[in-house]
C-alpha cells in the first residue's frame, strides 16, 4: 500500500488498513500528529489485526 492508500483507508475507516505494515502505520501516525489529527492509527490497526486473527482462527476451525 502507498502512504496515500493507507491514509485513505484510515479516513474511510476501511478494513483495508489491516494490510498496512507497521512502518506504514508509524508513518501515518506521525502524519496525523503533524497535521493536528488525533493519532489513533496504531489503536485502529491493532484492533483490525486482532479481528483478522479471530477470523483466521474461525476459518481454520471451520475448514480444518
Amino acid at each position: 500500500m502507498t502512504h496515500e492508500q493507507v491514509k485513505a483507508a484510515f479516513f474511510a475507516e476501511s478494513f483495508d488498513l489491516v494490510g498496512a505494515t507497521e512502518s506504514q502505520v508509524e508513518k501515518l501516525d506521525e502524519w496525523l500528529d503533524k497535521n493536528d489529527y488525533y493519532a489513533t492509527a496504531w489503536e485502529r490497526w491493532n484492533d483490525m489485526q486482532e479481528e483478522m486473527r479471530g477470523l483466521r482462527m474461525e476459518a481454520e476451525i471451520e475448514f480444518a
